[in-house]
C-alpha cells in the first residue's frame, strides 16, 4: 500500500517526513464521532468489507444524488464488472460446485456479479466454505425464492462465517450493482428513506449470499402494501430444557384449532428446537387485526393445556417444560425465517416445511 506520491491533490503540510499510503481496504467500524478534521473517534475494527472499494467511500457531499428525490438518499452503485464472465449453466455450476477460484465474475439471466474470497472457511466445524454456501443456495434458489420474492429483506451478514463477528444490515446502499432492486421505506427514526435489499432472482440471492447473509429474512408483507401482510404465523418458543414432544402437543392443538376454522396452514421446524405456523392470508387485514386473531386462538390453546403453555417472553422466568406460543412478531418490519435456508447452527439444524401429521416426536431437531 506504500507509495512514492502523496495520493492527495493538495499535499498536507506535515511536521516530518511523510510515508504516503494508498487505500487498498474497506473496513467496518463502530465509532463515537468526527472530528473537525474529519478523523473519527473512538473507533473500534468490526470486520473488512468485501462487498465495497476505497472508491466507494465518499462523504455524503460528495455522492451524486440526481434524479433522487430529496428524502431517498442515493443507493451508491457498484462499478461495472469487467474482464472473464462465467455465463453458461456448466461453466457456472462447475465453479461452484467444483472449482477453486478464489474470485470469479458470473452472469444469470443477464446480470453480472463478482464473487469473491470463494475459498474462506464458514464452518469450521465442517470445513464448509463460502463457496458450497454459494452453491447450495445456487441449487435451493427455486425452491426459496417464492418466500422472498417481492419482500424487503432484513441482512444478518457473517463476512467470516458463523464463528466471526455477525451483524445486522436494514439499509443498503453501498456497492450495488445497477440491476440489484433496493425498496425504499421511510424511517421514523432516522428521518429520511433505508433502502432495503429485495431478492427476486437467483442473481440477487447469490449477490446477497456473497455479502456473507447466510440466511435471509423477509418481511410478512410484500413491498407494494406495508400495512397489509399476506402471512401470519405461530411461533412456538420452548424454555430451555423442554422436550420436543411438548412442541409437538401444543403445534398439535394449533393445527386442531385452525382445521376447525378451516384455515390452510403450513408447519415448518424452526431450526432450533420450536416450530412455526403459517396462515397466508389475504392482505386486507392490519398486523394489529391479525395479531388480535393470534393471541385469541393461543388462549384457547392455553386454556387446554396450562401445564404446558406459558406466556411469559422473557426466556429467563420461563418455567421449564413450557412453550411460548409467540405472535407478536407479527408486525411491521418483523423478520421471518422461510423454509430451507441454510443452517447456522454448528449441528446444521434445517428450518424444513413438514405435514402435521408427520410433525411427531421423533422428528426433533438432530444431526
Amino acid at each position: 500500500m506504500a507509495t512514492p506520491a502523496s495520493p492527495f491533490d493538495a499535499v498536507p503540510e506535515t511536521n516530518e517526513k511523510p510515508s504516503w499510503v494508498t487505500s487498498a481496504l474497506v473496513a467496518r467500524v463502530k465509532f463515537s464521532g468526527w472530528t473537525q478534521e474529519h478523523a473519527l473517534r473512538h473507533a473500534v475494527f468490526i470486520a473488512l468489507r468485501e462487498d465495497a472499494r476505497p472508491t466507494d467511500c465518499q462523504w455524503e457531499n460528495e455522492v451524486a444524488a440526481t434524479n433522487v428525490p430529496a428524502s431517498t438518499p442515493a443507493v451508491v452503485r457498484a462499478p461495472e464488472v469487467v474482464g472473464r464472465v462465467l455465463n453458461t449453466r456448466a461453466q457456472i455450476e462447475n465453479e461452484l460446485f467444483k472449482g477453486r477460484s478464489e474470485t470469479v465474475t458470473i452472469e444469470l439471466d443477464g446480470k453480472r456479479l463478482r464473487l469473491s474470497n470463494l475459498n474462506k472457511i464458514y464452518f469450521p466445524e465442517s470445513g464448509h466454505t463460502k463457496r458450497n454456501l454459494l452453491a447450495y443456495y445456487y441449487r435451493v434458489a427455486d425452491f426459496i425464492l417464492p418466500f422472498l420474492r417481492d419482500r424487503a429483506l432484513v441482512l444478518r451478514r457473517y463476512p467470516d462465517g458463523i464463528k466471526g463477528q455477525a451483524f445486522f444490515q436494514k439499509d443498503l446502499r453501498e456497492g450495488v450493482p445497477e440491476w440489484f432492486k433496493t425498496v425504499p421505506i421511510d424511517s421514523e427514526k432516522k428521518g429520511d428513506a433505508i433502502q432495503y435489499a429485495t431478492a427476486n432472482d437467483r442473481a440477487s440471492l447469490l449477490f446477497l449470499t456473497g455479502l456473507g447473509c447466510i440466511d435471509h429474512n423477509p418481511w410478512s408483507n410484500r413491498y407494494d402494501d406495508f400495512e397489509h401482510p399476506d402471512y401470519f404465523f405461530f411461533d412456538l418458543d420452548p424454555s430451555d430444557g423442554t422436550e420436543f414432544s411438548v412442541v409437538v402437543t401444543i403445534a398439535g392443538a394449533l393445527h386442531e384449532k385452525l382445521e376447525e376454522l378451516r384455515l390452510a396452514h403450513f408447519v415448518k421446524t424452526s431450526g432450533a428446537t420450536g416450530i412455526h405456523i403459517y396462515i397466508p392470508v389475504e392482505p386486507v387485514y392490519t398486523y394489529e387485526q391479525l395479531r388480535t386473531f393470534g393471541e385469541i386462538i393461543a388462549r384457547t390453546v392455553t386454556a387446554e393445556y396450562p401445564n404446558l403453555v406459558t406466556g411469559e417472553r422473557t426466556v429467563a422466568k420461563r418455567p421449564a417444560g413450557r412453550v411460548l406460543i409467540d405472535v407478536q412478531q407479527n408486525a411491521m418490519a418483523g423478520r421471518w425465517l422461510p423454509p430451507i435456508p441454510c443452517a447456522l447452527s454448528p449441528k446444521r439444524r434445517f428450518p424444513l416445511p413438514c405435514c402435521p401429521a408427520n410433525c411427531v416426536p421423533a422428528c426433533a431437531p438432530r444431526l
